[in-house]
């Protein structure tokens, strides 16, 4: 009889000499003729079948669009299809550098341009390795691929993601955090507007949600948000967020950034309720110095962060009265603040918004209902803005503002009424008219 000890040594080397196999599963692993070693370790052979168009290649982040047929490589069942996009008449998309994808495809599909057809062959450290994937890709396999790169695109970063700023990584940076509102940070730069240089610096400091400060658009804001400390990237702005002092007026650009430093302001969960009320009281401070100088971008920027920090209530539950006052006090000045910051950007929809918000908070304030009136002026609401009118000269009898609006918007209510009964018996002359000429003709054609 085996002793149990026997057994499991009997196991642990059938273990090893299974893994050795694996291991050297490899070495039989031989290219065709014409391929090119993309990988610089002979993991990853490529032939170009069909050259693509232009010099550009796509960038790590970047989400590429690639029809591809896959096919085992070598051994007994060499040519077998596995899988392929053609046969579903969809492109496969993934973003490029990410780890989305076996790592021989991140290799080769960067090495593209548009429109390039190519076979790629993969040792199967670079496809599946030891574990192959399911029945259809046995372990150790290497693997082929037949790839066509239809197209690519960056990153939207823009806020609204309305495809106003795109990324295209250059170089990656380090680790994964990245500046927030607040943050300061140091770029080096490269603008240009078609292809001509307007502006190239070094060693440029900002706030971020402040970049009009260091004579940059909007758009470079929100670029240096999607990056990490030492990553460099080039970013597509369209006009709407390439205002700025050092930009050519109405055109769209493209800034080279690389981020070399940033000092990251703490979030709101990295502070206690009485650091987050501190925090608040300086944000609220900073955007009402640049709602004074009529900076109303950077204003919105500083009063929505006093939102980010006080909006959730359930930290200060157990807290004493006046800190729970202090939060309710500075959350409604923040929202007022912002209703009236929307009205004056033209913006009457978040206006109303934030003026709702307000309400909830303070169901007598008058400012929230005054500016709500007028957003709803703006909107031609005027039944709706003459009650917020009407509720504001209820709380505050005195208001001469507000019983001029209110006589305003009943105002416009006559006066739409009046449009409206036009427009009515306009339609109904052209009714009469119609009935008349459809009676003559009948009569004409009895």
């Amino acid at each position: 009889l085996i002793s149990s000890q026997e057994l499991t040594n009997t196991f642990i080397n059938l273990k090893e000499f299974s893994s050795k196999m694996s291991d050297s599963a490899d070495n039989d692993f031989t290219p065709p003729e014409g391929f090119a070693d993309i990988s610089g370790d002979g993991g990853v052979y490529k032939k170009v079948l069909t050259e693509g168009v232009g010099e550009v290649t796509p960038s790590v982040e970047d989400s590429v669009f690639v029809h591809y047929t896959g096919t085992l490589f070598g051994g007994d069942r060499d040519g077998e299809k596995f899988d392929s996009s053609r046969d579903r008449n969809e492109p496969f998309s993934f973003k490029l550098g990410a780890g989305q994808v076996i790592k021989g495809w991140d290799e080769a599909v960067k090495t593209m341009r548009r429109g390039e057809v190519c076979d790629i062959v993969l040792r199967s450290d670079y496809a599946y390795g030891k574990s192959g994937s399911g029945a259809k890709i046995p372990p150790n396999a290497a693997l082929k691929f037949n790839i066509e790169l239809i197209r690519w695109e960056g990153e939207d970063v823009s806020e609204a993601k309305d495809k106003g700023v795109i990324k295209h990584c250059l170089r990656k940076g380090e680790g994964y955090q990245k500046p927030g509102i607040g943050a300061m940070v140091t770029v080096n730069l490269v603008g240009k507007h078609e292809g001509r240089e307007f502006d190239s610096r070094t060693g440029v400091s900002f706030e971020v949600g402040l970049a009009d400060e260091a004579g940059l658009p909007q758009g470079v804001d929100f670029a240096v948000r999607s990056m990490t400390k030492g990553e460099k990237a080039s970013f597509s702005v369209s006009e709407t967020y390439a205002q700025a002092q050092n930009v050519p007026a109405n055109a769209a650009v493209v800034y080279e950034l690389e981020l070399t430093d940033f000092e990251k302001m703490k979030e709101s969960w990295e502070l206690n309720e009485e650091e987050k009320v501190a925090q608040a009281e300086l944000l609220k401070a900073k955007g009402t110095e640049y709602f004074k100088k009529s900076k109303m971008r950077p204003a919105l920027t500083y009063y929505n962060r006093v939102v980010d920090f006080l909006k959730w209530d359930s930290g200060f539950e157990d807290k004493p009265e006046e800190l729970r006052q202090q939060r309710v006090a500075l959350l409604l000045a923040a929202r007022l603040n912002l209703s009236l910051v929307h009205f004056k950007l033209g913006d009457h929809r978040q206006c109303i918004e934030e003026a709702d918000e307000a309400i909830k908070l303070n169901a007598d304030a008058a400012k929230a209902y005054f500016r709500r009136g007028q957003a709803r002026m703006a909107t031609h609401d005027y039944d709706e803005a003459r009650e917020d009118f009407e509720k504001v000269a209820q709380l505050e009898p005195g208001n001469q503002a507000a019983a001029q609006q209110i006589a305003l918007a009943k105002q416009r209510i006559i006066e739409e009424k009046n449009r409206q009964k036009k427009t009515f018996y306009g339609m109904f002359d052209k009714f009469a008219q119609h009935d008349s000429a459809a009676q003559v003709s009948c009569s004409l054609i009895d």
